[in-house]
């Protein structure tokens, strides 16, 4: 009788012990405090309280150019069930553990996030705390760009793994970010991009945006590479005027002698128009080369020449003048325009 007097006290403590329990903690504590900070963009206590490592999850790295998510609640909880049962009718719910969803709107987009929480393995009044899986709630960033070494993220300048000074680009490791909507520029140094600056929305989960920005955005290059660029082609046409020949090598304009045979004397050649020509990013698939040079309105060059063996009257031709080319950036940092075709 002792030993059943006292099972029955220890079950009723027991019983008392979870009801003070439910009464002062319930699953949604945990998860409303993380909300809370997320809301807040309060990224170093998100990381430190989740136990996530990531350079570009602290306040500093936030500091400007974030914007938390519009909108954050919780929607559901479900708790888990007895491991071992058989009987779906006979299954009680494990009230140590549960399963919290939560609805996140950024803009016009809401996604869903699934929080588990479980309460702590020690302790009279056992809190519920963070589990060890978040599904969905933290994104996923890989920051790529073949022509770009290094973007500014928010507050933060980060390498992306390319590059014309660094060579072909490189596979980067993916960095793990709050959902929110972030600013990302190209840092004014760059001589090619510097000061582009766009808006990504990064949704939470696991099909969260994944490269780099500018790989799918339109890259501007700025005035003064496209000055420097155009300049570098003036003299190179410049140059290729002062020839003697009717096909000066390496230039964008030649014309026929009118024979295998026939020599000419007294070549003249004249620019009468400079091509229109276009700078602008290459294809990210192009490797090295950040950008290349079209033309959008061929110019016009004149040569003047006479034959040696002949009336000796001057020959007069018209050409039109297209130019092509990439445009890198050597290890000093200088623009280099090579024709190409």
């Amino acid at each position: 009788m002792v030993i059943g007097g006292i099972a029955a006290v220890l079950v009723l403590l027991a019983a008392g012990q979870r009801l003070v329990q439910d009464q002062l903690s319930s699953p949604e504590e945990p998860v409303r405090e993380l909300l809370g900070l997320l809301a807040e963009g309060k990224a170093d206590a998100i990381a430190d309280l989740m136990g996530v490592d990531s350079p570009l999850m602290t306040d500093a790295a936030l500091k400007d150019g974030y914007t938390p998510p519009d909108d954050l609640a919780i929607t559901e909880v479900t708790y888990g069930n007895a491991a071992g049962s058989e009987i779906e009718d006979t299954r009680r719910p494990v009230r140590d553990s549960a399963v919290v969803d939560v609805r996140i709107r950024i803009g016009e987009e809401t996604s869903k996030a699934r929080i588990y929480v479980r309460r702590e393995s020690v302790g009279w009044l056992r809190e519920w705390e963070l589990g060890d899986r978040i599904d969905g709630l933290l994104g996923q960033a890989r920051l790529l760009n073949a022509h770009i070494d290094r973007l500014e993220l928010a507050s933060t300048v980060v390498e992306t793994g390319g590059g014309s000074l660094g060579g072909l680009a490189r596979r980067q490791g993916e960095v793990t970010l709050l959902p929110g909507t972030y600013t990302v520029s190209v840092p004014d140094t760059h001589p090619l991009f510097g000061g582009m600056t766009t808006e990504v929305v990064l949704q939470p989960g696991e099909q969260a945006q994944r490269e780099s920005p500018f790989e799918t955005t339109e890259l501007k290059v700025k005035p003064e590479a496209v000055a420097e660029v155009k300049s570098q082609v003036s003299d190179h046409l410049r140059k290729c005027a002062e020839s003697t020949m009717l096909n000066p090598p390496g230039c964008p304009f030649n014309v026929d002698r009118g024979g295998t045979y026939r020599t000419v004397e007294d070549v003249e050649w004249t620019i009468i128009d400079e091509p229109q020509i276009e700078v602008s990013a290459a294809p990210i698939d192009s490797g090295n080369v950040p950008a290349v040079v079209s033309t959008t309105d061929p110019g016009k060059a004149e040569v003047e020449f006479t034959y040696s063996y002949g009336d000796g009257d001057a020959q007069k031709k018209v050409v039109e003048v297209s130019v092509e080319g990439s445009v890198r950036v050597d290890k000093e940092g200088e623009i280099r325009w090579s024709r190409s075709g």
